[in-house]
């Protein structure tokens, strides 16, 4: 009866619990059945989720980092200030040499930065410039005239100007683990200049593009493990022995360069500190 409802002749399927079996019968034949396996079907993401939020963006600093210091030294820089001022502030009028010709009108101003180098290896990783303020083109020339938009802290004679879009920040990320392949790195500084480092603090990073690091990408912040002595190990002087390294917390790269990265640390579960280590999740 119930093979004449579905319209079939010689099949019946029969379902048992958790498990699953079909059973074909045709006329004079034994009935033979067919096990089928759980699987799990794989299907790929179409589209990462954005959760760069609004509230996540607000607390990102920007950051220029440039390969070398000659870098910053050979750039347009303010020559003088309206009025004989040495330093000035929003809607100062300042005198920059190096912009001929440009056809950009909005500028960033910077000031002298640091020079880094790899902890480990003494490699010139790169040299972060200090972010001072925005200026737009009034008057071109040499000197070209310009006025201070934004000041966030004190103008002076000698800072340096490159075009704004240099410090951009990302208006989209793709939150995703960094690659195994990437190696380890180490924390190099702090924006507030402290040495102890929480949740939100902006810090750079001794990864960068060569390394394989994107955007987006997130670490493993670890404390690197502390070394002590084996009270009984059988020498004439105690053999000292690290212990594993522990997990402190989290950042997020969302600024990138050759050698160096900007990141924000996004969770924390003790202080920590520079020089702690990074690895991939």
């Amino acid at each position: 009866m119930f093979r004449k409802m579905l319209g079939y002749t010689g099949l019946a399927l029969l379902c048992y619990g958790h498990g699953l079996s079909a059973a074909t019968v045709a006329p004079n034949q034994p009935e033979k059945t067919v096990k089928l396996s759980p699987r799990i079907r794989v299907e790929p993401v179409k589209n990462q989720e954005n959760i760069l939020t609004d509230d996540l963006r607000l607390r990102l600093t920007a950051s220029l980092v440039l390969d070398t210091a000659k870098q910053f030294n050979s750039a347009p820089y303010i020559l003088a200030e309206s009025e004989g001022q040495i330093q000035g502030g929003k809607d100062a009028t300042i005198f920059v040499r190096g912009l001929n010709q440009t056809e950009e009108l909005v500028h960033s101003i910077y000031g002298v930065g640091k020079e880094y180098k790899h902890p480990v290896t003494g490699e010139v990783l790169g040299y972060e410039t200090i972010p001072v303020g925005k200026a737009t083109l009034t008057k071109a020339g040499d000197p070209a005239e310009l006025r201070v938009t934004e000041a966030l802290k004190p103008v002076e004679i000698g800072f340096r100007i490159f075009p704004a879009y240099a410090l951009n920040l990302p208006t989209k990320l793709r939150f995703i683990p960094a690659e195994k392949g990437v190696g380890e790195g180490y924390i190099l500084s702090v924006h507030n200049g402290l040495e102890q480092i929480g949740k939100d603090d902006t810090v750079l990073i001794s990864l960068g593009q060569r390394d394989g690091i994107e955007e987006g990408n997130y670490l493993e912040i670890y404390q690197i493990g502390e070394m002590v002595a084996d009270k009984n190990a059988k020498s004439w002087r105690r053999k000292m022995i690290s212990l594993p390294d522990k997990r402190m917390g989290r950042l997020l790269v969302y600024q990138v360069y050759e050698k160096m990265s900007v990141a924000i640390v996004i969770e924390a579960t003790g202080i920590i500190h520079v020089l702690d280590k990074l690895k991939s999740p």
